[in-house]
């Protein structure tokens, strides 16, 4: 008797933890897709973000992605980053003119750094360059990024966060 109300109950019970975890960015960094950024900005949304346009592999050797990583897992953040590496100008500066928070100066998607993205609008707080050209140098100089290259962005993005009580989501 007691075997067939725990096994129903006990399959409703890990259905629910399965459905409650999926979709759910972990801590540190996440990729988006071009469709699932502009989704993003659509929404609305306030989070971090760290947009480059570079060969994958250069990327990879540089250990770029990483470096962000383990920044925003010690300051317990997420963030999100894509690659723009085969998108035309014009999408890359459709980007700029539509998205470029009122309050920024200006942003370029192909190698900004870590910003914050503050109600769908990219400002320009953050920093830590990573355009095409920085990435190729560090990977010719066999000089991969370190976690702290991003933690200045991120020092930045937590002050401006609590000085003006924005609250980041996921």
């Amino acid at each position: 008797m007691a075997k067939r109300i725990l096994f129903p109950f006990g399959a409703v019970l890990a259905i629910l933890l399965v459905m409650a975890g999926c979709g759910k960015p972990e801590e540190g960094m996440n990729e988006l897709t071009l469709k699932q950024l502009e989704e993003k900005l659509e929404n609305h949304e306030t989070f971090l973000l760290l947009t480059f346009a570079a060969d994958e592999k250069d990327v990879k050797d540089t250990r770029m992605i990483e470096a962000a990583d383990d920044s925003l897992r010690r300051a317990g953040l997420t963030g999100y980053y894509t690659n723009l590496k085969g998108e035309s100008d014009k999408t890359i500066e459709g980007l700029t003119e539509k998205y470029t928070h009122p309050k920024a100066g200006s942003w370029d998607p192909s190698g900004e750094g870590l910003v914050l993205v503050e109600k769908g609008g990219i400002t320009d707080i953050g920093g830590g360059i990573v355009d095409e050209e920085r990435i190729k140098q560090r990977k010719d100089e066999k000089e991969p990024f370190e976690s702290d290259y991003f933690d200045g962005a991120v020092k930045d993005i937590l002050e401006y966060s609590q000085f003006y009580n924005i609250e980041l989501t996921n």
